[in-house]
């Protein structure tokens, strides 16, 4: 949390080693436990406290309306921060912590939600639900989230393209059509060795999706030691903004057109 925040959260400190021991312990005869923090398909890191995690847990402090009287989900929670927030701070209506691994859900993020809660458990947990699964079997076993959710969270989700696929299919079911209606993500602008991050993600959503959903940066964070994090909100487009841009677009298109036939005669 921000210094001197009145919001103080309370999560587990957990080793790569303790991590990928109590998820998978057969994968450790393939790596060095003390040189990953994933497993691709196994283990997607939700023990850890990654950073853009805690710079969401921020964000949304300094902006409590976000999420106040919402219905939330967050994506790839891991410990589950940024919602934890929204459920015991913030007055979110109804929280959902989603992450791949049951055990992540079961052992850290159910642990801390427990360790700072405010009220009365048995209150508490009428207010939220942990739903273990991969984004592409969620699609197609979750057919009661069409449109559910004010406000997705995700943080450190975007560093695989691999997962793009199945990442926004899932915020397409569960984005409500709600014109404040939004997805607040933290995230790097790459990821090495993984090819993800900011610029790819945009990419990805400007060939496959259309002009369906925008992305727009609303924090950069640099410390000038490691490499730059972002705050993005990604909302659905209006027919109107999707047919405006068309034009725009095709508009560009045919000065570009234009200026080419003019040049080569």
């Amino acid at each position: 949390m921000p210094d001197g925040s009145q919001h103080q959260l309370h999560y587990l400190t957990i080793s790569n080693r303790e991590a990928l021991q109590s998820i998978y312990i057969e994968s450790l005869l393939q790596v060095n436990i003390n040189e990953t923090d994933l497993i691709s398909g196994v283990y997607e890191g939700g023990l850890k406290i990654w950073d853009c995690s805690i710079d969401l847990v921020n964000y949304i402090a300094e902006n409590p309306n976000i999420c106040h009287s919402k219905s939330v989900i967050e994506l790839g929670c891991g410990q589950g921060l940024p919602g934890l927030l929204c459920l015991t701070n913030f007055n979110a209506q109804y929280v959902v912590f989603q992450d791949y691994n049951k055990d992540v859900l079961d052992n850290a993020t159910k642990k801390v939600i427990e360790m700072n809660s405010q009220v009365d458990l048995s209150l508490l947990q009428q207010k939220y639900q942990l739903l273990a699964g991969s984004w592409e079997t969620l699609c197609k076993q979750r057919q009661d989230f069409q449109g559910k959710f004010d406000l997705i969270l995700m943080s450190e989700t975007l560093y695989n393209i691999n997962y793009y696929d199945q990442l926004v299919q899932f915020i397409d079911l569960c984005l409500s059509n709600e014109p404040n209606s939004m997805v607040l993500i933290g995230t790097k602008t790459f990821y090495f060795g993984l090819g993800g991050g900011y610029f790819e993600f945009q990419k990805y959503l400007d060939t496959n999706w259309k002009g369906k959903f925008r992305l727009e940066v609303v924090k950069k964070l640099n410390d000038m030691k490691s490499i730059e994090r972002l705050i993005l909100i990604m909302k659905r487009q209006t027919e109107i903004e999707m047919i405006s841009q068309d034009l725009a677009s095709n508009t560009l298109e045919e000065q570009i057109e234009k200026s080419d036939f003019m040049l080569s005669f």
